[in-house]
């Protein structure tokens, strides 16, 4: 046998070794930066999740005050305290101290995050559960105060003589539906988000 041979392999080997703990280092490297990167998107989402419950407890309890306020004024219209004939918004407006008030719900952190695939390597479970809180406040509330806005703050006929009776109360139902809708999603971020909470290391 040459005598270099034994030389020679010991080299192979380490040059081997040396590949390989390369591409573990690499490996590690790789999960640590995902790590990272799940971690800050979680801080993110948190951030955002607190917000947007906050924004949402403010809104609910308004429109709760705004609901009742047109049950107030129905009632007064049907006992005929105030007039059934006259334009919607003057009848309503001084109900409304704060304007109609929808809540920003922002989604920018678990947009981003997901673009970035930053969340991959979390719980599905947990995910598809915060997904689902994003879904809702996109197709519910959102929906509710387009149908809200387009219906009597964006339409002619509010501001021109009719009776009102029967707008008042659409409106007053379409608020108390948008109560409902707040306060459930509110319901939703409080059991969800402790449980994102958790994930943070």
């Amino acid at each position: 046998m040459p005598s270099w041979l034994p030389r020679a392999a010991l080299e192979a080997v380490l040059i081997v070794f040396a590949v390989v703990l390369g591409f573990i280092v690499n490996e590690w490297r790789e999960a640590r930066h995902e790590d990272q990167a799940a971690q800050l998107a979680l801080e993110r989402i948190v951030e955002e999740l607190d917000t947007n419950l906050q924004a949402l407890e403010q809104a609910a309890e308004y429109h709760a005050t705004i609901a009742e306020a047109l049950g107030e004024l129905e009632e007064q219209v049907r006992s005929g305290d105030l007039p059934s004939r006259g334009g919607l918004l003057e009848t309503v407006m001084p109900s409304l101290p704060q304007g109609i008030s929808p809540p920003i719900l922002s989604d920018v952190a678990w947009t981003y995050a997901g673009q970035t695939g930053a969340l991959d390597q979390l719980d599905f479970d947990l995910m598809a559960d915060v997904a689902r809180l994003y879904s809702v406040q996109e197709l519910g509330t959102a929906t509710t105060w387009q149908m809200i806005a387009e219906t009597f703050f964006f339409n002619e006929e509010s501001f021109e003589e009719h009776d009102i009776t029967g707008k008042l109360s659409f409106m007053r139902l379409a608020f108390v539906e948008l109560v409902a809708q707040e306060r459930s999603l509110i319901a939703n971020y409080q059991s969800v988000l402790p449980r994102v909470r958790d994930r943070i290391a």
